[in-house]
């Protein structure tokens, strides 16, 4: 079996919080390069920091005919 001249280096990717470069195989944290930036990351996602953008859109009750306050059927 022919083998490959190139040799293999690590994969490296950059943390998704900070950017600082993390080797893939050997973090256990992996993507993120600590514990520490794994929790910001989790606690951005709990805060709704994390959003799609997305054009102006009336409200789903409006959407649906209902009239936003909240009540079901006639009052």
């Amino acid at each position: 079996m022919p083998s490959d001249p190139t040799p293999q280096t690590p994969a490296t990717v950059p943390c998704p919080t900070c950017g600082k470069p993390v080797q893939w195989h050997a973090t256990p944290t992996r993507p993120f390069c600590s514990e520490r930036c794994r929790i910001e990351d989790q606690a951005a996602w709990a805060e709704e920091r994390y959003r799609m953008p997305s054009e102006d859109t009336p409200d789903m009750d409006e959407e649906l005919g209902g009239g936003g306050n909240g009540n079901r059927g006639d009052a």
